[in-house]
């Protein structure tokens, strides 16, 4: 796996808020993603490319060709999925992460974006998506646990730095198997943090 940064600007204007503004070349694709200006990895790039090239590994040799992406980087992990993916319908928390994310993925024919949760058993209820991809260190509530319990969803890639919201939803998440895990040290030389990448199997 090949990356290579062009260009960072961390003063880009859209839509009246700031966000961070970076090229790079990603699976041999140039790609022009926006991060929000609290995002945590727009001091850590480079880590935040190790994290995307495992995403993309784990993910592009899975039979199922729908995904939902929940989480505030889903647009930006979509954009970086969109040529292994037919459709991919990305769930975001709030309106600056939203708006961020139209930006990113610049009207993409097979990137779907909506604001907020309601309407996720519906959602989920949908047959053609067997793939999840969820990030945020807030861990999945009660409801969505059930939700994608009952769901037809087959693969689960969880993403997290807090292993107790991790061990917690892993437990709750009866039906599915840990296939592998993989961690990324998310302050090289500083403190003990680590992003955690699971990927589930029924």
């Amino acid at each position: 796996l090949k990356y290579e940064f062009i260009n960072l600007n961390k003063q880009y204007i859209y839509e009246g808020n700031e966000y961070y503004k970076y090229n790079l070349n990603f699976q041999e694709k140039n790609i022009e993603l926006y991060l929000t200006i609290d995002s945590f990895f727009g001091g850590n790039y480079d880590i935040l490319l190790d994290m995307y090239n495992i995403i993309y590994s784990e993910l592009k040799n899975l039979k199922y060709k729908n995904i939902i992406i929940m989480g505030n980087e889903s647009a930006n992990i979509s954009i970086l999925l969109n040529d292994i993916f037919e459709e991919i319908y990305c769930i975001i928390n709030n309106k600056s992460s939203y708006d961020c994310g139209l930006k990113t993925i610049n009207n993409i024919s097979n990137i779907f974006l909506k604001i907020g949760k309601d309407n996720l058993e519906k959602i989920f209820s949908n047959n053609k998506f067997n793939i999840l991809c969820f990030t945020n260190n807030n861990g999945l509530n009660d409801e969505e646990i059930e939700i994608i319990n009952n769901s037809k969803i087959k693969y689960i890639l969880y993403i997290t730095s807090n292993i107790k919201k991790l061990i917690n939803d892993l437990i709750k998440l009866k039906k599915y198997k840990i296939r592998s895990i993989k961690t990324i040290d998310e302050y090289p030389f500083i403190i003990k943090r680590f992003k955690t990448i699971v990927l589930l199997k029924i």
